[in-house]
């Protein structure tokens, strides 16, 4: 009966309702919300516990790639000694590791650069028992997609002394790299076809019949300017 039902028995009845909701609201949602709403409350987690928890996981995952970039360039450099293997590495790279060769060989450049650059360092290079230590702080430190980059630098000073300047703190971009590369202008020979002749810097190379069709022409005209390329 009506009169029967007590104040109490009205505030347990709004809290089942207002709890019920909660839970329809988190219902809603993807099963992977569970990790992400208390399950005594129904509320989200705070968020400092959210992003602490974010932290944590990206420095797992920055450490599990610094190791594999260590073991990756360890393989690559005792490929055929160590393993004995007589297949291709860049194969392995493709199929088995299922990685861009690109980017597989500029993390070997750039843990070969570090390697050299302790070398260079002499006695103020980090002990045995510390080095490979050293440089996985290093790529932590200055990242790997820097790292490429100063890996791609022909002056070895100056990759050393870059990588210098980023371990000790000085704020240089990956842009700013970039623009301390010097690239090699690509520059064609003076090579070209004329008629049935094959021309370098108005000399006559080489002749063709008459009878030689235009695709075969032009791709001995290709292999003429490689061959002179090459000797630039």
């Amino acid at each position: 009966m009506a009169r029967d039902f007590t104040p109490e028995q009205a505030v347990s009845a709004i809290k089942k309702t207002v709890q019920s909701e909660k839970t329809s609201e988190i219902g809603t949602h993807s099963p992977m919300y569970k990790d992400y709403f208390s399950l005594e409350t129904g509320e989200p987690i705070p968020f400092e516990q959210l992003s602490k928890r974010i932290r944590k996981r990206f420095a797992e995952i920055d450490r599990s790639s610094t190791s594999s970039m260590l073991d990756l360039f360890f393989l690559h450099q005792n490929w055929t000694t160590f393993y004995k293997r007589d297949d291709s590495f860049s194969k392995y790279i493709k199929e088995t590791l299922q990685i861009s060769r690109t980017h597989a060989y500029g993390i070997i450049n750039s843990v070969k650069l570090l390697n050299q650059y302790f070398s260079y360092k002499g006695e103020s290079a980090p002990a045995m028992n510390s080095f490979i230590d050293e440089i996985a702080s290093s790529i932590e430190g200055i990242g790997i997609k820097k790292l490429i980059i100063i890996s791609g630098i022909k002056d070895e000073t100056k990759r050393f002394c870059l990588v210098d300047k980023l371990l000790s703190g000085d704020e240089i971009t990956a842009d700013e790299l970039e623009n301390r590369i010097e690239r090699k202008s690509a520059i064609s020979p003076e090579v070209h076809l004329s008629d049935e002749e094959i021309l370098f810097s108005g000399t006559l190379v080489l002749r063709f019949e008459d009878s030689v069709e235009t695709s075969l022409r032009n791709a001995v005209l290709k292999t003429v300017i490689r061959f002179y390329k090459s000797r630039r």
